[in-house]
């Protein structure tokens, strides 16, 4: 399913997808289905060294965020088909997704940055 998924990158709308290799060893990516055909993907970057991709636009926020038990998260590369562009339960799966997952790595804190053109998404 995942070869099929991201061979259907072309044709998602793919928000930020990180292109730097420090970027995939701490990262998950999600794939959602609709009736077992792959319609969306999100990737879920944990914090490390390399710190996230939001850090190159907003590091003074984000540093903000960090320190002694707090763990940054960010989501990345989100994209659906065009046809679920506009459900509102398809981003609440993604959130909902996004969340299970930091709770299940005690990750505090989560970020997403979103472009202006893409903000009635959101």
């Amino acid at each position: 399913m995942l070869q099929e998924a991201h061979q259907s990158r072309n044709h998602l709308k793919i928000d930020f997808p990180p292109d730097k290799d420090i970027y995939s060893s701490k990262s998950i990516t999600f794939i959602l289905e609709e009736n077992r055909i792959p319609v969306g993907t999100f990737s879920l970057i944990i914090d490390s060294a390399s710190k996230l991709p939001a850090d190159l636009t907003f590091s003074k926020e984000l540093s903000e965020f960090r320190g002694p038990f707090r763990f940054l998260s960010e989501i990345c590369s989100l994209g659906v088909t065009k046809e679920c562009q506009f459900k509102r339960d398809m981003m609440f799966f993604a959130i909902f997704l996004a969340t299970m997952q930091n709770f299940a790595l005690n990750i505090s804190d989560c970020v997403v940055t979103v472009k202006e053109n893409h903000k009635h998404f959101y």
